[in-house]
């Protein structure tokens, strides 16, 4: 489906339902005196701003009509506390009733862009993520006795806050004895070749030399290892979170109280929609991974900056980045959205990677930053051919319904695939395969325009917004049809949104 997309300033707002973009800045308030007879301009504040924007289109632009007020702050409230500590491993009730004050202001706090509640949030979690991982270090030290039966509740939602600090500490005691548990096991089966295919090694005829078995106590110990490395980076992550973390988890809170589909963007987020609906992003052209500390290359995409460059590796790890002439910023134990944010950039402009190869020698590559395009997300299509019936089989792969909403000479998915459709029907194939599994939706638009390549004209999908008693029709009017033999679409539970649209008109 095509999604509301607004931007103001750093706001974006996306709902299910509508399709709109509005681009503003906030003009400059108006002229007031001051006790001592100045003329001054009051500007008001972005996050007031924002918050004010955010409570007119939720309000007057939302199909629910759901206003704003202490019942929805309410609300807001609970999923509030469920984006800052869902699984209830770090709050204590002295924590939630600091907070409590708060169930009924997220209406005022919106308005006003006061946004305390963050604050006071960024302060409590500040004390007890380091606490919280302190327990963790310390029980990871000590031995566990898994003769002794415990119980510990895996299910967030059946648990409770814990009342102070020492049922923390007890909790997490518990659920760090369970991780060590689980990767005990896992460990031993690797080392065993539980589940591990050999079908090779026997077509081969090659005999493996048996390694020697690691004892219990080595391999409980390696299994503290591995859980102390994931929680440590998992701490270290909640520490560098961002402003625009916080805010996210408070707008969200709101706007998912209208529905699950209704979500604020931060401008990075709104960013990494923009290049998945389109296709296109202007950088180097490398699929990057963390891995520990490091940001890795995953692989190179053919015709972009890096590929035409041939200096950039897979597997090269980057220590830093520099732009242009600037000095170059280390990101070892950087995040991986960070590190891109730095290696992203403009087209024609030169972005400079400080790598260090396989081989341990490290290089310094310029690379002059161009468009990227991702075919991997685009439209493609095979001929299958079954020997036996002599038959040819046209075979259409849709990704995502995608389009270039900057951009109206740009790409879209119904025309590639009424392209391929033409090619297909020049290489004689009698009927065709549309696959739309995993595909989770994208442009209402392209929902209906691929749905009428396969009929001359008539309804693909109603459309009903808050304002309208009847709902509106979307339908195939330009009486044409591209293919009329038969046709198969496959769909699973991951086809959503265009896709149930697509399927269930055809």
């Amino acid at each position: 489906m095509k999604l509301l997309v607004i931007l103001i300033g750093s706001l974006v707002l996306m709902s299910s339902c509508f399709a709109k973009e509005i681009r503003t800045t906030p003009e400059k308030g108006p002229e007031v005196k001051s006790p001592l007879g100045a003329i001054q301009r009051f500007t008001p504040d972005k996050d007031e701003v924002l918050g004010d924007l955010l409570q007119q289109h939720l309000e007057n632009v939302h199909f629910s009509h759901k206003k704003i007020n202490d019942d929805l702050s309410k609300l807001a409230y609970k999923l509030y506390l469920e984006r800052i500590d869902y699984g209830k491993q770090f709050l204590i009730q002295a924590d939630l009733d600091k907070l409590e004050k708060f169930e009924t202001l997220f209406d005022d706090q919106l308005k006003n862009g006061d946004l305390s509640i963050i604050r006071l949030t960024q302060k409590i979690m500040g004390e007890r993520i380091p606490t919280v991982s302190k327990y963790v270090r310390e029980i990871l030290k000590k031995d566990f006795d898994f003769k002794k039966i415990e119980k510990y509740e895996t299910d967030a939602k059946k648990r409770k806050y814990a009342d102070d600090l020492d049922e923390l500490k007890s909790r997490w005691r518990k659920l760090v004895k369970l991780e060590v548990l689980i990767q005990y096991f896992e460990l031993k089966d690797e080392q065993d070749g539980i589940g591990q295919d050999d079908k090779e090694d026997k077509k081969k005829k090659v005999v493996k030399k048996p390694a020697k078995k690691k004892s219990q106590k080595v391999l409980i110990t390696e299994a503290k290892k591995k859980v102390g490395k994931r929680y440590q980076k998992v701490f270290k992550r909640l520490q560098e979170e961002k402003k625009r973390d916080r805010l996210d988890k408070f707008y969200n809170s709101i706007t998912r109280v209208y529905d699950p589909h209704t979500m604020y963007l931060v401008p990075e987020e709104k960013e990494d929609f923009d290049i998945d609906m389109s296709g296109k992003l202007e950088g180097i052209g490398a699929l990057l991974r963390e891995e520990g500390s490091y940001i890795k290359v995953e692989r190179i995409i053919p015709g972009s900056a890096s590929w035409r460059g041939k200096m950039l590796k897979a597997e090269d790890i980057i220590l830093a980045v520099g732009q242009g002439n600037k000095d170059l910023v280390d990101i070892v134990d950087m995040s991986i959205r960070e590190a891109v944010k730095l290696i992203r950039g403009k087209k024609g402009t030169i972005v400079k990677l400080k790598v260090k190869r396989a081989d341990g020698s490290t290089q310094l590559i310029p690379i002059l930053r161009d468009k990227v395009v991702l075919e991997e997300s685009y439209v493609k299509s095979t001929v299958l051919e079954h020997a036996d019936l002599k038959q040819k089989i046209g075979y259409i792969h849709v990704p995502k319904f995608y389009r270039d909403f900057q951009d109206a000479a740009g790409r879209n998915s119904s025309t590639d695939v009424k392209n391929e459709i033409i090619k297909l029907k020049k290489l004689g194939v009698s009927g065709i395969i549309l696959n739309l599994r995993n595909n989770g939706g994208g442009a209402l638009k392209d929902a209906t325009l691929m749905g009428g390549l396969f009929i001359d004209k008539g309804p693909i999908v109603q459309v009903k917004n808050r304002d309208r008693a009847e709902a509106h029709i979307e339908q195939d009017v330009d009486g044409k049809t591209y293919w009329d033999k038969p046709l198969i679409v496959l769909i699973n539970r991951f086809s959503a949104s265009a896709s149930e649209i697509v399927a269930g008109a055809l």
